[in-house]
This record gives C-alpha cells, structure tokens and sequence, in this order.
C-alpha cells in the first residue's frame, strides 16, 4: 500500500520505479510484476477514498450513506469492489462518461429542450443504470486497512 496523494506520484519519470521506492521505504515487499503493482495502486485508492469520506463526516458531522464513482474509474469493477470494502458502505459506479453527459444536459437545458436541472436528472436517471458494489468482507483486509492508515499517517 501506497498513500496515493504524495507528491511523489503526481508526474514521476517513472511510476513503476515511484511505486516501489515507496513500498521499500514504508518496509513493505517489493515487487516488479505489473499486476501486483496494478494492486497496491488500486487497493491505495480505495483506501484513500474511504478516508477521504471518513474525513468528510467527521467535518459536516453527516452520514454519507455510499459513495457514486463516475467517469473511467467506475469501469474498474476491482476498484469499486475494493472501494465498497474499504469505506465500508455500497459504491454505485456509472456513467463512464460524466463530464461529457453533464455537459450534454448543460445544453440541453441552455437551448430549452429541458426545463430544469431536475428534469435533466431524471433524463440521466432513466437512461444511466449505475452498477451497485455493496461492501463484502476480504480475507487480511482488517490489517491491510490497519497499514494503510499507518502509511497515510505518515505521509498526509
């Protein structure tokens, strides 16, 4: 695990070799197989995230009763999974393209073909079916948040 909002990841020379400075410095295996690097970065992310809305209740003092991916990160049914564990709470993951369907009901509503920002939704409600990942308990999870929340303390 990697806490993924270090500076040291935002543009490296390369982020295989960021990677594993960073496991080798928080004491941790070092690896040189992408898919186990593929791992720790998506594993990273999801821990983040669920500290990240742990962080958000503990400021407004209100439940966040899930968490709503969208763009291309909702395509990862690994991350939504892990995310969903995690923050302990449903991911829904949908749409892909965000950016470009709010941009969409923007113009729609600026030329009149919608009346309202509510009505807009309700367009993206019926033709957007986000996938629901509810939160499943994973084997060694418990101690691999529990390194996390080191690694982050350390690094945030």
């Amino acid at each position: 695990l990697v806490y993924p909002d270090h500076p040291r990841f935002f543009n490296p020379d390369s982020m295989t070799a960021e990677l594993q400075g960073a496991l080798a410095e928080s004491r941790q295996e070092v690896t040189e197989e992408p898919a186990r690097l593929a791992k720790v970065v998506l594993d990273s992310l999801a821990f983040r995230y669920a500290s990240v809305v742990g962080t958000i209740e503990k400021l407004t003092h209100e439940p966040i009763p899930g968490i709503h991916i969208v763009g291309g990160g909702c395509r990862n049914d690994y991350l939504n999974q892990a995310t969903a564990a995690a923050a302990g709470r449903p991911v829904m993951a949908g749409p892909a393209e965000a950016t470009a369907t709010g941009n969409l009901i923007l113009q729609a509503i600026a030329s009149g073909r919608l009346p309202s920002l509510a009505e807009a939704r309700a367009v993206v409600a019926r033709s957007v079916r986000p996938r629901r990942f509810e939160p499943r308990e994973r084997p060694g999870w418990s101690e691999a948040a529990a390194r996390y929340r080191d690694i982050e303390e350390r690094y945030a």
